[in-house]
């Protein structure tokens, strides 16, 4: 199994990070350390997930900006 959690990339190497149906463990803390650590100064985030994976998405949204990370946009589609 890969930990997302120890990629083996050096330290700001990455453009962009993607968690797409993949917040399914509870160290959420330890994979936003690890994007952070990954990613370039300038580099982003982006993050695709069902709302319903989340009791309170505005708190997950302050966790993650408590992580180092800034909301740009926040997209929901609904069939």
């Amino acid at each position: 199994a890969y930990n997302i959690t120890k990629t083996p990339l050096p330290d700001s190497s990455v453009d962009v990070v993607v968690y797409c149906l993949s917040l399914m463990g509870t160290n959420l803390g330890d994979f936003f350390r690890e994007a952070n650590r990954i990613l370039k100064i300038s580099g982003k985030l982006k993050i695709a997930e069902v709302t319903s994976r989340f009791r309170n998405v505005k708190t997950f949204i302050g966790a993650v900006e408590k992580m180092g990370f800034s909301l740009k946009r926040k997209v929901c589609y609904y069939k």
